[in-house]
Formats: structure tokens, sequence, C-alpha cells
């Protein structure tokens, strides 16, 4: 297995997940294992055993590290055979958007806000949300990365806003404010378990 310059030798367990056969494959590993490394033998090893690499997906959680595995799969693989598709969960959901627009009743012009864009657009729309307590008179945009982070969360959780809303009363109505409080850790959203999902 070709490995690249100052690259140590992939350690058994490394190994057999690169050269695993048919079906999933789960792969949990702390900071520093090696994931990127089995990951991108991963795909140079499907692309010599004949995968065609447009049918190839790796996806990953930042630019940088998407940047680094396809960086990591070119010199791997031979020239030509790159043409896997390297991205990042949101860039991937963007372009399934995107090239689907049409056919799911989205205008051509959609955009997905980046974080500091949703941040700018609750501030544009502070005064129209009903988030009082969280507008200060002093400092009326203190919250909003809070806030953008809440939505963000739920939106990741698949909390509907009725569930929300309404988690929100019960909060409310057992006085519960913050995440001092030892009746609800997280009251930014509903309890796991079955409530926050639809």
């Amino acid at each position: 297995m070709k490995l690249l310059n100052n690259e140590s030798p992939l350690n058994p367990e490394q190994l057999a997940a690169v050269t695993h056969g048919k079906g999933p494959l789960l792969i949990i590993a702390g900071a520093g294992t090696g994931k990127t490394k089995v990951i991108t033998h991963r795909i140079a090893h499907l692309i010599e055993s004949g995968v065609n690499p447009n049918q190839i997906l790796a996806l990953t959680f930042t630019e940088k590290a998407a940047g680094e595995m396809e960086e990591r799969v070119d010199r791997l693989v031979p020239y030509g055979y790159s043409n896997v598709w390297i991205s990042t969960f949101h860039s991937f959901g963007d372009r399934v958007l995107r090239d689907n627009v049409l056919e799911i009743g989205l205008t051509p012009d959609f955009k997905v806000l980046k974080d500091a864009e949703r941040i700018i657009f609750l501030k544009e729309h502070l005064f129209e949300l009903p988030v009082n307590y969280y507008r200060p008179l002093g400092n009326p945009t203190k919250y909003l990365s809070a806030i953008a982070g809440i939505i963000s969360r739920a939106k990741d959780e698949d909390t509907e806003p009725e569930k929300y809303v309404a988690y929100a009363e019960d909060l409310k109505k057992s006085g519960v404010r913050g995440q001092g409080s030892e009746a609800a850790p997280h009251p930014a959203l509903p309890p796991q378990g079955g409530e926050g999902k639809g």
C-alpha cells in the first residue's frame, strides 16, 4: 500500500478498515488516531479495486479537513483518478439542493446562510422577533450568537417548531430561566428520548 511522505505504515486496525469488503463500516476513534489517513487510504483502495471515483463520496465537518483529504487522495491515486466527491456535510447538502432545486420546489436563487450571515439576518430582524428577554436595551445584539446557535441545534436535533414552543412554554410555567437550573440542564432544547422528535 502506497504511503505519503513521512507517513507511518497503517497499523492492523487501520489496515482492516482500509481493506474492509462490502457493506457499511463504522470507525470510532479519538483525535489524532489516523481517521483521515484511514479514510484517504480507503478511498485509494476502492479506486485500486476498480470502483469508479465518481461513485465515491467522503464527507467531513470542516473545509480544512475536506481540503486536506482531497490533497491526500490526490497524492495517493494515479493521475486522473482523483475525481472523488470530497466535501463538507453543508457543501454536500447545498449541492444536492442546487442540483435538484426545481424538483423540490425551491427557487433557483435560494441561499443557504453561513454563520456570519445568520447573525446579520437576526440583527436586521431582531425587533421583529418575540425575544424581549434576550434583547437587553443596553446591548440588544448581545445574545444573537446564542440565538443562532439554539436555532442551529434545534435544526440538528430535528425539533419541530411546535414542539420547541411547547417545551419553552413548559419551561416558562415551571419558572426555569437559564443554564444554571438543575430542573432543566439544557433549557435550549427539549430533552432527548422522543419528546423533541416529530
